[in-house]
């Protein structure tokens, strides 16, 4: 789909380098993933250790990158979000109705952002980045996120979207694809 001008593949960067700098957890490849070092995942802990540093890295708890999956396999989101009184949440899946008849939800905010083009076809709205990613910051100013739970599940540019969760005293977890399952999508392996 949309190919970004360079100037703005390089301030997604310098905002995920800040992302993964005031994150308390960081999702990294582990199991036969880091074994491989012609692998996608190997290369790419490769450049989070070289672009954050392994000194900023290090100092994170680390988890597995597939911790999304274990919990929805596991149930653990049921027991997350049962009963909670507000959630905000970033996706490209409107889920709002969802989170509330299934989980009790009474207050949801979200942002939809703009869907993944290889699963989507036929999207006209706003690119998600620069367009929605400068509406989901004045977005987050509008919405109750202090104290409450934040999910994200918008790419690469999430990681973005959880520091700002977490600097207005969200707790911000970035799902990923649970979303999309959540909406009766399939769309990894």
């Amino acid at each position: 789909g949309f190919i970004p001008p360079l100037e703005h593949i390089e301030q997604v960067r310098e905002n995920l380098i800040t992302a993964y700098t005031h994150a308390d957890v960081i999702g990294v490849p582990v199991r036969q993933r880091l074994q491989d070092k012609t692998s996608y995942w190997y290369r790419a802990f490769s450049l989070l250790m070289e672009n954050v540093g392994p000194e900023v890295v290090m100092e994170k708890t680390l988890a597995d990158i597939d911790f999304h999956c274990d919990w929805l396999q596991a149930g653990y989101f049921n027991k997350l979000l049962q009963g909670i009184d507000t959630l905000c949440y970033v996706s490209c899946r409107n889920l709002d109705e969802i989170f509330k008849r299934r989980f009790g939800i009474r207050n949801v905010y979200s942002f939809t952002i703009a869907p993944e083009m290889k699963f989507t076809g036929g999207y006209k709205g706003d690119v998600h980045y620069p367009d929605q990613f400068k509406k989901i910051r004045r977005w987050m100013q509008k919405v109750p996120i202090d104290g409450r739970l934040c999910l994200v599940g918008a790419g690469v540019i999430g990681k973005i979207y959880t520091t700002w969760f977490k600097e207005q005293g969200g707790i911000a977890i970035d799902i990923g694809y649970v979303f999309d399952a959540w909406a009766g999508r399939s769309t990894r392996g």
